[in-house]
């Protein structure tokens, strides 16, 4: 076997939900490419010493797995990003893969989750049946968000929503636009009655906790103190079953490209 994938993320310290999600992601990837040598990375330096430190679970560097995947004698790698949107860290990615490229026959990169109009039609399927949602209640996104050329992404995602008839669906961010506010200006037009949190996040980990659920800053503390009842739901994108079949296609892209 000369061939691998390298599945990249920026990462997760919480061992069950890195096993709901990215391990499950890697799952999917080794069940539909069996010729292919299944790997990992981490782009957090910090997670990676955060999770050696809590579960002795050992996650290389992009840099340190790439290296690593050379030195076993793999001619041919595709390298996939379980990234929501082209933002900062998959334009991070891209240039350090360029320093290897010359190390392997053939180098291929995989897109990130939102990239294609399909791409944003297929997530609202997957997250519509999975999330079963009722007309009587409104949906918030909650995404990670990040700035550039990437930021509009957001908001083509709520406008999918909303053009597939789910106008009761509201996407914002925790670093980017639209951010919370922008989200509970749009509320105050609709007189919700319960509101589901919901990460559109690969991982539930530390900002959904951090950001979304806990703390008197968290977006369920100031949907409260603004009068909604709301709850937020812990579940990563990547322990849904549709939106990693989007990963596994986007890898066959990236090979027959």
């Amino acid at each position: 076997m000369n061939k691998a994938i390298l599945a990249v993320s920026f990462g997760t310290s919480h061992e069950e939900n890195l096993n709901k999600s990215i391990g499950a992601i890697e799952t999917c990837l080794k069940d539909n490419f069996k010729n292919y040598k299944i790997c990992r990375a981490f782009t957090s330096r910090r997670i990676i010493k955060k999770l050696w430190e809590k579960s002795g679970i050992e996650v290389p560097s992009l840099e340190e797995a790439v290296i690593r995947i050379r030195e076993t004698g793999i001619e041919h790698l595709v390298v996939q990003p379980a990234y929501v949107v082209h933002g900062f860290e998959y334009e991070r990615l891209k240039d350090v893969l360029e320093d290897y490229r010359d190390c392997f026959k053939t180098l291929k990169i995989g897109r990130p989750l939102l990239h294609r109009e399909e791409d944003y039609k297929a997530c609202v399927h997957c997250a519509v049946k999975d999330w079963r949602i009722a007309r009587d209640e409104i949906i918030v996104i909650a995404g990670h968000g990040t700035q550039g050329d990437a930021q509009p992404a957001f908001t083509m995602l709520e406008y999918v929503f909303h053009s597939m008839g789910y106008t009761n669906v509201l996407v914002g961010t925790v670093r980017g636009y639209p951010g919370i506010s922008d989200v509970m200006q749009k509320l105050r037009y609709l007189d919700p009655g319960p509101i589901r949190i919901i990460p559109f996040m690969i991982v539930s980990g530390e900002h959904v906790r951090r950001d979304l659920a806990v703390g008197e800053n968290s977006w369920l503390s100031r949907f409260g103190e603004a009068g909604y009842h709301a709850k937020v739901v812990e579940r990563g994108l990547g322990e849904i079953e549709g939106i990693r079949k989007i990963f596994a296609e986007h890898v066959k892209e990236a090979m027959e490209s």
